[in-house]
């Protein structure tokens, strides 16, 4: 074998490099999806407490007119998506009638969480709300399934 002439370890180091830099921004967005899927599990626990409340009937019937029969009327079929997967699950989309609401944890730039409410209904443009703190967000939830469910 020849030695590695210096423009080859050049090119080798350069490589290990970008190799390197690619591993740790990974594990960073592993750390900040496990970060949001912490702060996301009051959440996640007030879902749960309500997953098998019956879903009235006139909410199931106007966002599924023509099957709402046929459809299961537990609050569990609300869910769209959890959003951020299974792994790291940091918010729920629900429908609504007319459209979706999506609860969701994320990060700012300096670290701190923003508590997002984002509603998407039909004919309308999307409505955003954020907040700094977990409370007014959670209550927010709390209202949207006031509405939606049996009680």
């Amino acid at each position: 074998r020849t030695p590695m002439n210096d423009t080859l370890k050049r090119i080798k180091q350069q490589a290990n490099k970008a190799l390197d830099s690619k591993l740790s921004q990974q594990d960073e967005k592993r750390a900040q999806a496990q970060r949001c899927a912490e702060a996301a599990k009051p959440l996640f626990q007030a879902y749960s407490d309500v997953r098998e409340q019956p879903v009235k009937i006139g909410v199931l019937k106007q966002i599924w007119p023509t099957n709402y029969h046929q459809r299961d009327d537990r609050a569990s079929v609300l869910v769209a998506e959890i959003v951020g997967g299974e792994e790291f699950p940091r918010g729920i989309r629900l429908l609504l009638p007319g459209g979706h609401r999506t609860f969701e944890v994320t990060l700012q730039a300096d670290g701190s969480f923003l508590y997002a409410i984002a509603t998407d209904t039909s004919g309308t443009r999307p409505q955003y709300a954020t907040f700094t703190e977990s409370g007014a967000w959670l209550d927010i939830f709390y209202k949207t399934m006031a509405h939606l469910l049996e009680l």
